[in-house]
């Protein structure tokens, strides 16, 4: 086996602001350092997992109980990410952590290379055996991190391409393009790179950069506890409460979005179509559980809310997610964003709710049309007004597509599922 070479090049995104990093041309790893790995992973029993994530809140939702199962599984899991108030939290789930230097909205260069040798240090202490990264930045820094310190199995997880592949402006094509180029190069040192729908996989498929496709494998989604989403799981104190608090009366109908406020998302659209059913159907309820992002340019914005509050429930962050899709009737998300695959989702279809959703990929894998909801046109009011409508018609099938929906979760998108997908992604890159 050749000796592999790290490019002079490296990249960095952060607020659309693109940095050119040039590094020492060094040979990262030939066939005696991968053997010694393969050999150290094989004496000691145990591999050791580095979880890399782009802030503490994420892991902690998202990758906490992955890491839980790999421990199960008698891998040793470590959760790389930046220090938050989320730290102590992961902490007190007995996962060890290592805390990086990570500014999100920092475009300062040396706070580039702050974090990038926080992390070759990191990985180098750790004596990594396996470094698994999530999201844009984590890819980026992480890949490169890894190679300098001479990791032999690097994953990438692509949870969605993001506003570049959402917008169609010249700025955005330009921003695409640049980052299909990072990708490439990211994707030369990596083992695998995971994405979450197949219509990623044929984005890269198709940008004519030559992408080594062999490399990449589909997983759908991140895994979402069957148990914990659960009708069985509630706590009916709670559920009662958000009742009382909403003044849900038990024969209305509950249209309930959980996203960011972004309005890719389909924000405007979902209000504008409750708005007009609601003169012909008073009797219904829309909520929407979501935080608008001040940094963000793309944010819904505080004025919109506020002009729309008589009619919908703009219930800002919350806990009590399993409950709040405990009360509601039918889950809907009419995003036009590029997802990997929505975990709001994936929530609502374990707790049996029909799902309202667009043609757009990731959101596509999760609806049957007419079996466990509907599926629409991204930016399309009116169909989603029909879809919505229809369920109100047609208000005997709501048990019957929710059913349908834990049905469909069970059988593709459960943790027990997903993170078995992943654990034999690992030992088929330890076997490369």
């Amino acid at each position: 086996m050749r000796a592999f070479k790290l490019f002079n090049i490296g990249f960095i995104i952060n607020n659309n602001l693109f940095i050119i990093i040039f590094c020492p041309g060094k040979s990262i790893f030939a066939k005696e350092e991968k053997l010694s790995v393969i050999r150290n992973i094989m004496e000691k029993r145990m591999t050791k997992i580095a979880l890399m994530e782009n802030c503490g809140a994420d892991f902690f939702y998202t990758r906490l109980a992955f890491a839980k199962y790999l421990k199960e599984k008698g891998f040793e899991p470590i959760a790389i990410v930046p220090k938050d108030d989320f730290v102590e939290k992961i902490e007190n789930e007995n996962v060890h952590v290592r805390t990086y230097t990570y500014e999100r909205n920092s475009i300062n260069i040396l706070g580039f290379y702050k974090t990038l040798l926080n992390v070759i240090a990191i990985l180098r202490d750790e004596k990594v055996d396996i470094l698994h990264t999530f999201r844009l930045q984590p890819n980026v820094i992480g890949t490169i991190a890894g190679r300098v310190s001479k990791i032999p199995f690097i994953l990438n997880h692509i949870t969605g391409l993001g506003f570049a592949f959402s917008c169609t402006s010249f700025k955005y094509r330009v921003l695409r393009l640049i980052l299909l180029f990072l990708y490439r190069l990211v994707s030369f040192f990596s083992k695998i790179l995971i994405c979450q729908n197949p219509e990623d996989i044929n984005t890269f498929n198709r940008a004519n950069l030559n992408f080594p496709m062999s490399k990449f494998r589909l997983v759908k989604g991140s895994g979402v506890s069957s148990s914990f989403y659960s009708e069985l799981n509630l706590d009916y104190g709670i559920y009662n409460k958000i009742t009382k608090e909403l003044d849900i009366e038990e024969d209305q109908v509950v249209f309930t979005m959980v996203s960011r406020l972004l309005w890719q998302k389909g924000v405007r659209e979902f209000v504008e179509a409750f708005k007009e059913l609601n003169v012909k159907f008073p009797n219904i309820k829309c909520l929407i559980v979501g935080t608008i992002d001040d940094a963000n340019p793309h944010s819904v914005t505080k004025q919109f809310i506020e002009e729309n509050s008589d009619c919908v429930n703009f219930l800002g962050r919350r806990k009590d997610i399993k409950e709040l899709l405990a009360i509601s009737d039918v889950f809907v998300l009419p995003s036009y964003y590029r997802e990997g695959l929505p975990r709001s989702i994936l929530e609502a279809m374990a707790m049996k709710k029909p799902i309202i959703t667009t043609t757009m990929p990731g959101c596509n894998l999760t609806v049957d049309d007419g079996v466990n909801g509907f599926l629409i046109k991204p930016k399309n009011q009116m169909e989603l007004h029909m879809a919505m409508e229809k369920i109100l018609i047609e208000t005997c099938k709501l048990e019957y597509m929710g059913k349908n929906s834990r049905a469909k979760f069970l059988r593709e998108f459960s943790t027990d599922i997903i993170f078995s997908e992943i654990v034999n992604i690992y030992l088929e890159a330890l076997s490369l």
